[in-house]
């Protein structure tokens, strides 16, 4: 935003940041957020067929140790996410959110 920018195009941008806000909060407290999360880390660790540089097997061991407890715990997240993938009520938020997110465009 720039000095010269007029108060509704300030409010429209706040309202987008809020709206952007409550959607990321939904995200983190999904399991799906979780389980994706997981897996990036999983994919990451080093396999035996990767160009592996200068690293040694001890540097890769310890990622691969480092990557592995990211993903555990990556993995107790989800099993206690507030928003379980199988929830009813998850995908009622998500259409209550999404019905609460276009009357606020409509009123932008």
């Amino acid at each position: 935003m720039t000095a010269g920018t007029s108060m509704p195009a300030l409010v429209a941008h706040v309202e987008a940041f809020q709206r952007r806000a409550v959607q990321d909060a939904f995200a983190e407290a999904s399991q799906a957020n979780w389980t994706g999360r997981r897996q990036t880390f999983l994919d990451a660790r080093p396999r035996g067929g990767d160009f592996h540089g200068q690293a040694t097997r001890g540097a890769l061991r310890a990622r691969y140790d480092r990557l592995s407890e990211m993903a555990a715990a990556c993995r107790a997240a989800a099993d206690v996410a507030l928003l379980q993938d199988d929830d009813e009520r998850c995908n009622a938020i998500a259409a209550d959110l999404e019905a609460v997110l276009d009357e606020t465009r409509g009123a932008a």
